[in-house]
């Protein structure tokens, strides 16, 4: 139901009430007159009537009817003579008062009131006053007709002034469902123009600002999308330039351990057997030493360098055993640092150990060079959700907490963030630096 209906029917519930109490009122003061006017004309034709009785008490009826012809119809009272036979020998005449027409049965009913009749008994008949409200009834009735009647033409007319105004009205909230059902099908993009009426303009800005809010959240979205997007565009070529890096350090690594390791080893091979051929040459045996020290020196760099290039540990005896191994070889190269590895973790995909295993090794390096530690703790635990690495140093805090142009360090998050992970630095009032790795198990 619309509300330019709803405003109708209200209205006119309004107006039928207000008639129905007119009405009722009308019907209530009809009644009390009517009553009244009975009660006092039936009382006045008694006692004029009862004197009569005694003046014409042994008269004979010509002189009463006479007299009662004389005197004709008394207002609001029907008078009839009858002797003592009960003939009837006179009756009052019918009222001219609008002569012929009667009040409904049912309207009567409601108004007619209980007076009872008269009987003035004579020496030749009785005289019978009886009540007769009928004019008065029939008076209240067109009175009534005349309300009922203008009730419904205000009706009428009201609903017919009301439906236009109200019409003009409720135009603008018209105007505002259908700019919702608009913004309900999809178009942001509508606007309402200035609408008629303070509540409607006051309703329309409302409209017009909540649609600028709905816009800007939806551009926020799809520009958040969009970055999503392109950011997991982004993660992924890192995760496979990444991938690739690590790809060609471990061609790089094996071809160095074959290729180079065997080279380096025949060079060796043969320097030392022609220093053991040219102990008659001083300067040749000198020139054999020197390369043979040399091939040895570059062998050590290589095998140096290879972990560094790629693990070969991880891949033979997995990420705990790649860490002992680093471990093993940090200790030979800072006897004054003490170690401490602690692990709790099962086999993952060779991505997650991998990223692992360079964020320890990136972080313990860093600390070895920046911080001058005497102890490294790394612990790697692995949780119901959760993988947590944790790499501690008692050596000097950096002053500042920045990735800018720290290459490790921005590794470190790429992978971390690959991950799915959080990579965390936590300076100790003490002194010392913990780097925390936190990945979320999918």
């Amino acid at each position: 139901m619309s509300l330019r209906l709803k405003a109708n029917l209200f209205f006119a519930v309004l107006i039928i009430i207000f008639v129905s109490i007119m009405m009722g009122r009308e019907i209530n003061n009809t009644r009390r007159s009517v009553w009244e006017e009975i009660e006092a004309a039936n009382r006045v034709a008694a006692q004029v009537l009862g004197q009569v009785g005694v003046i014409y008490r042994y008269s004979d009826d010509k002189q009463v009817v006479s007299f009662l012809q004389q005197l004709g119809r008394v207002r609001a009272n029907e008078i009839e003579y009858r002797d003592q036979q009960q003939n009837l020998i006179y009756q009052s005449p019918p009222s001219p008062y609008k002569k012929d027409r009667f009040a409904p049965q049912f309207y009567a009913d409601l108004i007619m009131p209980k007076v009872d009749p008269k009987v003035i008994v004579l020496n030749d008949g009785v005289i019978t006053v009886t009540p007769d409200p009928s004019r008065a009834i029939l008076d209240g009735w067109d009175e009534l007709t005349e309300l009922m009647i203008s009730g419904l033409f205000a009706l009428l007319i009201t609903n017919i002034v009301g439906f236009f105004f109200i019409g003009r009205w409720v135009k603008p909230f018209e105007t505002i469902r259908e700019a919702i059902q608009a913004l309900e099908r999809g178009n942001h993009k509508i606007r309402l123009d200035n609408l008629h009426g303070k509540e409607a303009s006051s309703i329309g800005n409302a409209f017009n600002k909540m649609v600028g809010s709905v816009n800007e959240t939806i551009v926020a979205k799809e520009e958040k999308a969009k970055a999503e997007a392109l950011l997991s565009s982004q993660k992924q070529f890192a995760h496979q330039l990444q991938t690739h890096i690590e790809n060609e350090r471990k061609d790089l690594a094996r071809e160095l351990h074959d290729e180079l390791g065997q080279s380096l080893t025949a060079i060796r091979a043969i320097a030392s057997s022609i220093d053991k051929q040219a102990k008659d040459n001083p300067q040749l045996q000198q020139s054999t030493q020197l390369l043979v020290q040399a091939a040895g020196e570059t062998y050590d760099g290589m095998l140096r360098l290879i972990p560094k290039l790629r693990p070969i540990a991880i891949d033979q005896l997995g990420l705990e055993g790649a860490l002992l191994d680093m471990f093993n070889r940090l200790k030979t190269a800072n006897s004054n640092v003490q170690f401490s590895l602690s692990v709790n973790f099962s086999k993952k995909s060779e991505d997650i150990e991998l990223a692992i295993y360079r964020i320890a090794q990136e972080a313990i390096n860093n600390a070895l060079k920046h911080a001058n530690p005497t102890k490294i703790d790394v612990n790697l635990d692995e949780t119901s959700d959760s993988i947590i690495l944790a790499i501690k140093n008692d050596g000097q805090s950096p002053n500042q907490l920045s990735n800018t142009g720290h290459f490790g360090i921005e590794g470190m998050q790429e992978r971390a963030h690959f991950l799915g992970g959080e990579l965390s630095f936590e300076i100790h009032s003490s002194g010392g630096l913990i780097v925390q790795l936190k990945i979320p198990k999918s």
